[in-house]
């Protein structure tokens, strides 16, 4: 596996856990939102209920439609990216090799955890600050970057490293196919 240059079709906004995914599988971002957004609806989070009213031309209310509206996929959870990733043949496993080490009893920054990762053959999806980000070997990609780039050139290197997942690739990649 190696890092993917972020795909986006028609300069569409993405967002940070869409990126990683989009650069882990090749995939488009639209395609990845899209798995994401059916994912949240079988599970019922992702949309809600609006209620607009229908005025006739004298602006008085002569209707009220509820309709169900999604929300873009702006933060995802780590089952999120997990579920995505495993539609296209990839899983998230606790990463052990390269396992975030509290150093004074904080979590250690991205630029600390960089210097003191153990496997540095392993694909790392990185949350810190409330973000996702994408390392192996000596690059790394985010949603800022948009492609790989040298470590030492990475934003956010200040960042407190939250967690970190080892990505595998397992089972045969599926292409996302509306349903009609």
């Amino acid at each position: 596996m190696k890092l993917r240059p972020v795909t986006k079709l028609n300069n569409e906004t993405t967002w940070c856990g869409p990126s990683v995914i989009s650069s882990i599988t090749g995939f488009p971002v639209a395609d990845i939102v899209r798995v994401i957004k059916d994912q949240r609806i079988k599970r019922g989070v992702g949309h809600t209920e609006r209620v607009i009213d229908i005025r006739d031309d004298d602006g008085w209310m002569v209707d009220q439609r509820s309709i169900n509206v999604e929300r873009p996929v702006k933060g995802t959870h780590w089952w999120e990216v997990n579920y995505c990733l495993n539609h296209y043949g990839y899983r998230l496993s606790k990463a052990t090799a390269n396992k975030p080490a509290s150093h004074n009893g904080n979590p250690p920054t991205i630029a600390r955890w960089l210097r003191t990762r153990k496997d540095r053959n392993e694909m790392n999806l990185v949350s810190a600050g409330d973000h996702w980000q994408l390392v192996k070997g000596n690059k790394f990609v985010d949603s800022f970057t948009q492609v790989p780039v040298f470590i030492r050139k990475a934003p956010h290197r200040r960042a407190r490293v939250k967690d970190v997942w080892e990505v595998v690739a397992h089972g045969k990649k599926r292409i996302y196919r509306p349903k009609s």
